[in-house]
């Protein structure tokens, strides 16, 4: 598997393999409050006391290469500097190799991130599916 290329002709949204993309970024959020904690940081509640709130879960979904394709492609136009991104453009090159083969070209991985970057990406995903700009905003607004 070579990197995501941005060809400037083809199509934002491929009807199918975005559709089915999109289904399992919305199950991805849906299912954030309830994965394994990944990462945590430190907070005083009111009492005065510190305990450690989650900030990054992982939840486990399965992707058909093509899907996350699409998914890094919309991205990277959307966010082309975003870290998150570059991440999962990695994993996606290196052949999926920390993912889990299972049956019908599934990989099975460990999808780690914060609440507010899901939020983020289905925005993202969302607007490009309704045919909306999907560029970054404009911080002059």
């Amino acid at each position: 598997m070579g990197g995501v290329s941005s060809n400037a002709n083809a199509p934002l949204w491929v009807s199918g393999v975005c559709d089915s993309m999109l289904l399992k970024v919305v199950n991805w959020r849906h299912r954030w409050p309830s994965g394994p904690v990944a990462a945590t940081r430190a907070f005083m509640n009111k009492t005065g006391t510190v305990e450690a709130i989650p900030t990054k879960r992982a939840v486990k979904v399965a992707w058909h290469p093509k899907e996350l394709e699409h998914l890094i492609r919309i991205l990277k136009i959307a966010r082309p500097d975003w870290q998150f991104v570059e991440d999962l453009e990695l994993f996606y090159t290196s052949g999926l190799r920390i993912g889990r083969l299972l049956p019908n070209g599934l990989y099975l991985a460990d999808m780690v991130a914060y609440s507010a970057d899901l939020d983020e990406i289905l925005e993202i995903v969302s607007n490009a599916k309704a045919g909306r700009a999907i560029g970054r905003r404009s911080s002059a607004l």
